[in-house]
């Protein structure tokens, strides 16, 4: 029996994945509708593709798994996925091109062996168009974001706008975190036209708890609704803690010799969770949070009560939504004043705070956002974990959250 359990176990590692990308489509929740506007834009005739979003929204698995339908009998889909990282222009050319056979006789085994000296935009048109009309090369440039210079940007839209102008049968998808998609490209003037937008929002609380539920089916386990429920709520709307939250609650049950997930396996799992959690996540949170005088002591508990607030419809909040949460993690009489807590808030908006946050809008009604979308939810994990929020006060916002959700 004891080789079951660790059987079972064996499944979940492999059933969830916050480490690596997705690569099957059938694994790929809450993402139909980007996908199938993938798949339109990546058909239409000199179109090509930008996803952008928030660190952690599965940016990369949709650029996986997107174009899986899309072969037939027809036409054959090559796909080529580099990471552009700090890469300038000829680089990640020559990545893409390594990854490509050469001509026949050229004495060369891959294209990059027959470019000595730079790449250029006119030479990455000249190779596409030699591929078979039945070829349909689809060309992925991750970590778009991490361009450090301007003229690869520039280069790589005059690229864009040269491949759709001659009608050539390549497409390029580009990946990369931002808000907003003129925060990854220098843009002509017509690469609107050519370069079509797809934006990955966070996923909704049905999306992150199907995420996790149909994982658990296909290894066999059951979980409770409130269980689940609480998973979804602390991945804020990023798939990448559905992943890790939902693998360690597994586990914690099965520890425990028990098929169906409980609340309680949820929160015993957070801290084997936390220990997975990118180190840079840790050492930002240090840094906005420890004190810079020994009597001042609610940097952490503002933070925490950010992470609570009420968001609207773009990730931001106001400082009133701080108050609340704040009152009932570091209850005092009489309570905290918006004006208390307003100088914590803007120190985290500071570089020697990390920037944790960012603030947008007029004074008098700023609204705040988390810098990096990983940083919330751990903020709330790191919480719970030490005790800083209890659980009693921890599910009487969610409670509050889930009644006012829309039917």
């Amino acid at each position: 029996m004891s080789d079951d359990w660790e059987a079972r176990k064996s499944d979940i590692y492999g059933a969830f994945s916050p480490g690596a990308p997705i690569k099957l489509q059938e694994d790929l929740s809450g993402r139909e509708e980007q996908a199938a506007r993938l798949r339109n834009i990546i058909l239409g005739a000199g179109e090509h593709a930008l996803i952008y979003g928030e660190r952690g929204v599965g940016k990369t698995s949709i650029s996986n798994t997107f174009y899986a339908s899309i072969s037939s009998p027809t036409r054959r889909v090559r796909a080529i996925h580099v990471n552009c990282g700090t890469s300038d222009y000829p680089t990640i050319w020559r990545k893409v091109f390594r990854r490509i056979n050469a001509p026949t006789g050229s004495g060369a085994r891959t294209l990059d062996e027959l470019y000595q000296n730079d790449i250029t935009p006119d030479d990455v048109e000249v190779e596409f168009s030699n591929f078979e009309l039945n070829e349909l090369p689809i060309i992925v440039l991750d970590e778009f974001d991490k361009i450090p210079d301007n003229k690869t940007k520039l280069l790589m839209t005059d690229t864009i706008k040269s491949l759709s102008d001659h009608g050539v049968n390549a497409k390029l998808v580009l990946v990369g975190i931002a808000e907003n998609a003129e925060e990854l490209l220098e843009h002509h003037g017509s690469i609107s036209r050519a370069l079509k937008q797809v934006k990955m929002p966070r996923l909704s609380l049905n999306e992150l708890e199907q995420v996790v539920s149909v994982r658990y089916k296909r290894c066999g386990l059951k979980i409770d609704d409130e269980a689940l429920f609480q998973i979804a709520f602390l991945s804020r709307g990023l798939p990448y803690y559905s992943h890790l939250i939902g693998r360690h609650a597994a586990l914690a049950s099965l520890s425990n010799k028990r098929l169906t997930v409980r609340d309680d396996d949820v929160f015993t799992g957070l801290n084997e969770a936390l220990k997975e959690v990118d180190q840079t996540i840790t050492k930002n949170y240090l840094n906005a949070v420890v004190s810079q005088r020994n009597e001042e002591t609610l940097f952490e508990p503002v933070l925490i009560a950010c992470a609570l607030a009420e968001p609207d419809d773009l990730g931001q909040f106001q400082q009133a939504a701080v108050g609340a949460p704040l009152a009932e993690i570091s209850p005092r009489t009489p309570p905290y004043t918006a004006a208390t807590f307003a100088f914590h808030m803007n120190e985290f908006c500071e570089e020697k705070r990390g920037c944790i946050l960012v603030r947008g809008g007029e004074a008098r009604n700023y609204r705040y956002a988390f810098t990096d979308a990983m940083m919330q939810p751990y903020v709330i994990m790191r919480a719970l974990q030490n005790n800083r929020l209890n659980r009693t006060t921890f599910e009487r916002f969610v409670t509050r959250r889930q009644r006012s959700l829309p039917i």
